[in-house]
């Protein structure tokens, strides 16, 4: 689909094997997720009560045989709506997204704005924390055509592309996934050495430990093979 043009090459090449792991979602991230489509139902509607044209909203589009669904046109220009924490809001609202796009946003709408041969797109962010709301048009528009057919000759490919992990660095050495490859199902493929420790906020994964977390660490037992 669309919005997984951004992801890793190797995360999309172990999904495409016949033996993918595929790991069950915690209730608390299932919530996050539906949180955040109440939020683009709730956005999309203000918008129409203040004026706006909101139309073709969940339209199908296809690029290169790759499908997704806009979340709509407003006024004629493509939107995609955002909910985000209040640090990932602010990727929107300073306009520093295109240098840290952890889930591949760029590439998905730029997907949207090719199939429907539109020269600029916009996010139109929501902080779930906070409940600020901040309107971004993209700086450009990515490729996403050519995009889709590297990706399609990687998936064809009888070995997995060289990881390119997300990796961030604690204050005492320690070194752990970022959030979109703590989200992968493949991710003790990539780093068999992986080590996670469950904190209140979720479970956060080491690819080195340094300074032991005072926390408990989650036991083999306890997650996907």
């Amino acid at each position: 689909r669309m919005s997984s043009i951004g992801k890793q090459e190797s995360q999309l090449w172990f999904d495409k094997q016949p033996d993918a792991v595929r790991e069950e979602l915690p209730a608390s991230a299932v919530l996050k997720f539906m949180y955040g489509h109440i939020l683009e139902e709730l956005v999309l509607t203000l918008s129409q009560l203040a004026g706006h044209r909101v139309e073709r909203r969940q339209e199908e589009v296809s690029l290169e045989g790759v499908t997704g669904h806009i979340d709509a046109l407003i006024d004629d220009e493509l939107v995609d709506v955002k909910s985000a924490s209040s640090y990932s809001f602010d990727k929107f609202d300073k306009g520093t997204l295109p240098n840290d796009d952890s889930f591949g946003y760029m590439w998905q709408i730029s997907g949207y704005a090719q199939a429907m041969q539109k020269e600029r797109a916009f996010f139109l962010a929501v902080d779930k924390t906070l409940g600020h709301l901040c309107l971004y048009q993209t700086p450009s528009i990515y490729d996403a055509a050519t995009r889709i057919k590297k990706l399609k000759e990687v998936l064809m490919s009888d070995m997995p592309p060289i990881p390119k992990c997300v990796i961030k660095t604690e204050k005492n050495g320690n070194e752990y996934l970022g959030t979109p490859c703590s989200y992968c199902p493949h991710k003790y493929k990539c780093n068999p050495q992986l080590r996670a420790f469950l904190y209140s906020t979720g479970p956060k994964f080491f690819t080195k430990v340094v300074s032991e977390p005072r926390v408990t660490e989650i036991t083999d037992n306890d997650r996907p093979v």
